[in-house]
């Protein structure tokens, strides 16, 4: 509200003494600091991606660890926006890089 009306101001769309009086009723309802609930935006709920996890998760087997590694988040933020849950660390074995190894006679 408080940017339509500042909008509103240097389009002079309103006078001077009706942007007076608007910030006047912003102030006393409070608006200054947070705005009425029923204006905020519901939260969004991407389906698509967490179709993705899934299929990695349960199709292509990889763990929640592997998933947070790959989109780059920690365990607790995938937890928290795609309600996959963390395993155990020894889940699923790791593939691992090894160093040459020479041949003895």
């Amino acid at each position: 509200m408080q940017a339509l009306l500042v909008r509103a101001e240097r389009l002079g769309k309103i006078t001077p003494r009706q942007a007076r009086y608007l910030w006047m009723q912003i102030g006393k309802a409070g608006f200054r600091l947070r705005e009425p609930a029923e204006a905020d935006v519901p939260r969004e709920h991407p389906r698509l991606l967490t179709e993705v996890v899934d299929t990695y998760r349960y199709r292509m087997g990889f763990t929640p660890e592997d998933i947070a590694d790959l989109i780059a988040v920690n365990v607790d933020e995938l937890e928290a926006n795609y309600g996959v849950q963390p395993t155990a660390a020894a889940a699923r074995p790791r593939l691992r890089l090894m160093g040459a190894q020479t041949a003895s006679s």
